[in-house]
């Protein structure tokens, strides 16, 4: 049996270490930007669950745009419960199906994601009434 090490987002380094981390999980209160792009791209599946305020919600956007919604779930005890029944050492295969997901979908065009997350953001603005 493999030995799981755990790491907050801080001890990660943004470098060598991130491709070889076998899995991450999204936190809470605040998750997805940078470091979640960074591990799909490198083919690291991503759990994450839906939170209710906008700033909460770039996990499950990023998630949803590079179509692994599958890692995206509606409660962290739903999100807990797929991990634990889920995770493995990630292997080359796994990792190259993930990377893949992203280059084809609509995060690989950096331009068209930029435009997709400001229109989602401004949706949720207007959403609002701000």
């Amino acid at each position: 049996m493999e030995q799981l090490e755990f790491y907050m987002s801080h001890e990660v380094g943004y470098g060598s270490m991130i491709a070889g981390i076998d899995a991450a999980i999204d936190g809470t209160p605040y998750n997805g930007h940078f470091s979640t792009y960074e591990f799909i791209s490198t083919g690291t599946p991503v759990w994450s669950f839906r939170e209710p305020r906008l700033q909460q919600q770039y996990g499950q956007m990023l998630l949803g745009h590079a179509g692994l919604a599958r890692y995206v779930f509606k409660s962290a005890e739903a999100m807990i419960d797929d991990v634990v029944a889920n995770i493995r050492v990630k292997t080359p295969e796994d990792a190259e199906q993930i990377r893949r997901q992203v280059t084809e979908s609509r995060l690989g065009d950096p331009i068209r994601a930029t435009r997709l997350f400001e229109d989602a953001i401004e949706r949720a603005i207007v959403g609002h009434g701000m």
